[in-house]
């Protein structure tokens, strides 16, 4: 995973396990970032970081759902953080997280 990816996968992991870490601001534009997406990978990543209220779910979870693999559903993951980390909606948003962590 590239370093532009990795930075807004880290971001996606902290709030999916703590939604209370960001501002309702930065909530809102989350959810803009994750709208850029179509409706099915945006369901994928909300679910994948457990998301706008979505439960967490394993990548194996997700393969079942998707009558996929678990590799699959990982690198369509990928692909997807890749999209969005290249997006202006996310460099924007990098700047508004302190230390960028």
């Amino acid at each position: 995973m590239d370093a532009l990816s990795q930075e807004l996968e880290n971001y996606l992991i902290r709030l999916g396990k703590n939604p209370s870490i960001v501002s309702e601001r930065m909530a809102h534009y989350t959810e803009h970032l994750i709208h850029l997406l179509n409706i099915k990978d945006e369901l994928l990543i909300d679910n994948y970081y457990g998301l706008a209220g979505h439960p967490l779910k394993s990548a194996e979870e997700l393969a079942e759902i998707n009558k996929t693999t678990p590799d699959v559903i990982r690198q369509v993951v990928e692909v997807l953080l890749r999209r969005l980390s290249v997006t202006p909606e996310w460099q924007m948003m990098k700047q508004l997280i302190p230390h960028n962590k």
